[in-house]
């Protein structure tokens, strides 16, 4: 099982833009790069800790190649 916490700061002049382009990188247990298809859930909460959540988008399956995935944050749930 696969789980990762991404923290992202994000102004809110960034989120005027209908998408927010996200780079990641993965790797296993030996820091060798993944290549595999993985279910995505991203988040943004109001606050660091204990924050309330104020968006969220789930993914299926993003696809992992050496390492990288991309992803367009929005496009599948507005801002």
């Amino acid at each position: 099982m696969l789980t990762a916490v991404l923290v992202l700061a994000v102004s809110l002049p960034a989120l005027a833009q209908d998408t927010l382009s996200y780079q990641g990188t993965i790797t296993d247990a030996a820091r060798q790069p993944v290549t595999a298809s993985y279910p995505f859930v991203f988040s943004l909460y109001a606050t660091r800790e204990d924050g309330d959540v104020i968006w969220t988008e789930s993914y299926e399956s993003i696809d992992i190649v050496d390492g990288t995935f991309n992803v367009d944050l929005g496009s599948l749930t507005p801002f």
